[in-house]
């Protein structure tokens, strides 16, 4: 046989055996992707009472209970133990549609709960409210999120029984009693709760910072003594910062990451705190002028019962002395008594103004260099530092600030702005001790809090 005919005669029988592979009835494109569609919508109104989910937007943040429940008119009522908004993600009720893009895709078309958490940080928090759906692992429905460009979140969606709506509004009434929490004292640009956990069985107290938007909080220390006066007095403070995701359950804390907490050779491993009735007082911070402070009844998994109080004291900070580098804020980042930037204050003493900077332990040559200022820009982009010295008192995290008559400047500053810098400075530091408050889930970013004139600054490392 001719190699021509031996190609004709494998050609033929290669069409042939196509032909007889490919069924000729098969649906066309649209109807396959209409089954699809009315299948997996099929699958999400079918459990009676929804589904559960704890979604974790990423994999180092805390859980949100979150119940879903589809209808075939393209609606799902969403339930969440979600502390935002003053309740306003509890119970909602949104549009949501199934596409097809690169496969099925479930959409939450209005805005929610999972629309909240992608906004968070600036977009940067990790929510999404775009799924993909992925397969059905037994009764499970497994969906992976669309706005991940790595480290995709994955969503497990389990069909809910009774039990777990009665335990969302159980976690939700935890997360009313930590609302009354966010009517303290305190920096009021960013939200931010944080406890002195009183344990008396180990004469200790812990600090924590929490972030209830993306469920992250933050060890800080751990000092020896149950009040504030016994911890100055003992002076026995160890820095923690220790960081950990939470979430509620059955009235619980319970923490992702297990905080670790020795003192005076005892030790506890942290990892559910439960909170029960809330007592309002009063605390003063300074020259008489009381705040609200929220006391708590509460019980330590392994370690007893202890005393959950708001305020602004903490053993320590971990804002620490920088040899090598300035704490820094763009100028926008002081901020007045009504939660507004003083950049125009500002930039009128100093114009050009693009930076605050605090000089903290730097290294500078054979001298410790403690300033602070601004950094300014002309218009010939030309850099100036204007920096005022300081002498600093620590106790824990409250900082006093002793400023003195001395600058340091690349160039000279005139008799009007150094009067202008003085004043500005003793406006912004002045009255009290500075509180150093660390913030859960970002171990760069810090307030500088001044509780007599409510000014505060925020500072990056």
């Amino acid at each position: 046989m001719s190699i021509r005919y031996y190609l004709f005669f494998v050609l033929t029988f290669l069409l042939f055996a196509c032909d007889e592979d490919t069924p000729a009835d098969l649906p066309p494109v649209e109807e396959r992707v209409a089954e699809a569609i009315s299948n997996l919508r099929s699958e999400l109104t079918a459990p009676a009472n929804g589904w559960i989910l704890e979604y974790r937007p990423t994999d180092d943040s805390g859980f949100f209970k979150v119940l879903l429940k589809f209808g075939d008119d393209g609606k799902v009522n969403i339930q969440t133990d979600a502390l935002a908004n003053e309740g306003e993600f509890f119970d909602q009720t949104i549009t949501y549609r199934i596409d097809n893009a690169q496969g099925l895709e479930l959409i939450l078309e209005t805005y929610g709960f999972f629309h909240y958490l992608f906004e968070q940080e600036q977009a940067t928090y990790g929510g999404e409210f775009e799924f993909s759906y992925e397969r059905k692992d037994g009764e499970n429905l497994v969906f992976g999120s669309l706005s991940d460009f790595s480290n995709r979140t994955v969503l497990v969606f389990k069909p809910a029984n009774t039990a777990d709506e009665a335990s969302i509004q159980q976690s939700r009434q935890l997360a009313e009693l930590l609302q009354t929490s966010l009517d303290g004292s305190g920096p009021q640009f960013i939200p931010a709760v944080r406890f002195q956990l009183a344990i008396p069985d180990f004469n200790a107290t812990a600090y924590f910072a929490f972030d209830f938007n993306t469920r992250n909080l933050k060890a800080i220390a751990v000092s020896e003594g149950l009040t504030e006066e016994e911890v100055i007095a003992n002076n026995n403070t160890i820095l923690l910062n220790q960081s950990s995701g939470y979430g509620f359950s059955d009235g619980n804390i319970l923490l992702e990451q297990p905080i670790a907490i020795a003192l005076g050779g005892q030790q506890v491993i942290i990892t559910q705190i439960a909170l029960s009735s809330v007592a309002e007082q009063t605390i003063t911070y300074c020259n008489g002028q009381e705040d609200n402070q929220f006391v708590y009844d509460a019980s330590v998994l392994g370690a007893g019962t202890a005393t959950a109080s708001t305020g602004l004291f903490a053993g320590s900070t971990a804002f620490q002395p920088l040899p090598q580098n300035p704490y820094s804020v763009n100028i926008t980042g002081i901020i007045d008594e009504n939660g507004e930037s003083i950049v125009d204050e500002i930039t009128a003493l100093f114009p050009g103004a693009v930076a605050f900077q605090m000089y903290y332990g730097f290294d500078f040559g054979d001298e410790t260099f403690n300033a602070l200022g601004f950094v300014t820009v002309n218009e010939s982009n030309e850099t100036d530092f204007l920096l005022r010295r300081y002498e600093l008192t620590t106790n824990g995290n409250k900082f006093t600030f002793n400023f003195l008559d001395d600058y340091f400047t690349t160039r000279d500053l005139t008799p009007e702005e150094e009067a202008g810098f003085a004043a500005l400075t003793d406006e912004v530091f002045g009255g009290s001790e500075i509180y150093v408050l660390d913030y859960a889930g970002n171990d760069e970013l810090f307030n500088l809090f001044n509780p007599c004139n409510r000014y505060e600054i925020f500072l990056l490392n």
